[in-house]
């Protein structure tokens, strides 16, 4: 009952076709004060909470580390299963999940509520119906935390803890984001990371270039050290191109078609006309927790899957955990990555081993000069 199972909490107190039946939490003063606030059953062990409550569904809102125990003990009892992003730290941990979740007959649903932002939405009908084929997308999000935030928490920032930093926290939401919206998954990645200001074990820092199956060539930058931020996403293809911020979707539709304008075009520097729109503004401060709890409860009485499950859940970490791997070896990775292989590269960076970008320099020991 940190500050995501709070939300969570807070999210199912006035959403219909459900309703919050208890908490847990092995902090049981964090328990008592949540579960007395909701007027719920409040446990200090969560199998309890599982045996003594006839359950629906169970959201497993616990650090990184935690996610496969959590998430298998739950399906084990025969409970539905909502678990915030990330999936789990490692792809070999997601597939456990899965399985799991699959042999006991319960649904899987991970918590990536941007999907659901009408802006988004938009920008897939625009993106297939009227900008495909694409060619290219970028991905560039730029945030800051400090070290208060790394503080906060022992797991945090820790290859044991996290799994990583800024690609498998921060950043994961708008690498879903990007690999939804292309509609294909990666085939090659080949990326950089480093740790450039801050004191912990993880990334702060990453670059990476992408080839998707559908020939759609992408590139990412994601880090924790922007001020100001600056959230982005922009997809260009035959008929135009749509980009997307924080909270709005703009589109430029080529006209004729940059095809059709390349094989009949007869200036020399001729080039289609086209025009920025904004087709989509999302609504502030909305809480998009609650179309997916609504997708995921009617996806429990309706026994069909979730619109974002297990499966498409591991696609962003298979992503992420690729981006890691090229950053550790310095050389591209082939899609579908390898479990195992990342499992013995993941037991190296728990050790010590480096980022390639790291090796030169322990650069956030090295006193910063004033400008």
């Amino acid at each position: 009952m940190g500050v995501i199972g709070k939300h969570h909490a807070n999210t199912l107190r006035g959403l219909g076709g459900a309703k919050l039946t208890a908490v847990a939490d092995v902090n049981i003063s964090e328990a008592k004060n949540v579960g007395s606030q909701h007027r719920v059953n409040w446990y200090v062990d969560f199998v309890d909470m599982l045996e003594k409550e006839e359950l629906d569904i169970a959201s497993v809102c616990v650090p990184h580390f935690l996610h496969e125990k959590v998430a298998r003990d739950v399906a084990k009892h025969g409970v539905n299963v909502v678990l915030e992003k990330p999936i789990a730290m490692r792809i070999k941990e997601a597939d456990r999940i899965i399985k799991e979740a699959r042999r006991r007959g319960v649904k899987l649903g991970v918590v990536f509520q941007h999907r659901f932002r009408p802006t988004v939405s938009k920008a897939k009908r625009l993106i297939d119906d009227e900008v495909a084929p694409l060619f290219r997308c970028s991905l560039e999000y730029g945030i800051f935390r400090g070290s208060a935030y790394y503080r906060s928490g022992p797991w945090r920032g820790t290859w044991t803890g996290e799994g990583g930093g800024v690609l498998i926290n921060q950043g994961i939401h708008y690498i879903d984001l990007l690999q939804f919206l292309v509609g294909a998954r990666p085939s090659t990645t080949f990326a950089l990371a480093s740790t450039v200001a801050h004191d912990i074990q993880v990334e702060d820092l990453a670059s990476a270039v992408v080839n998707f199956q559908n020939d759609v060539q992408g590139v990412m930058q994601l880090s924790t050290v922007d001020v100001p931020a600056l959230i982005r996403t922009e997809f260009r293809g035959n008929g135009g191109i749509v980009a997307l911020s924080e909270s709005e979707g703009r589109v430029s539709l080529n006209i004729p078609s940059l095809r059709r304008q390349i094989a009949e075009t007869r200036g020399l520097f001729d080039s289609p006309r086209s025009e920025w729109k904004t087709f989509s503004r999302d609504p502030p401060k909305r809480n998009y927790h609650v179309p997916f709890y609504k997708d995921f409860i009617d996806a429990v009485i309706e026994d069909r899957e979730p619109r974002i499950n297990g499966e498409e859940g591991r696609k962003s970490l298979e992503l992420a955990n690729g981006v890691t791997y090229s950053a550790a070896t310095g050389k591209p990775v082939n899609h579908p990555l390898d479990p195992d292989k990342y499992e013995r590269l993941f037991g190296e960076l728990t050790r010590g081993r480096k980022l390639i970008a790291q090796r030169s320099e322990d650069r956030i020991r090295r006193p910063l000069k004033r400008a």
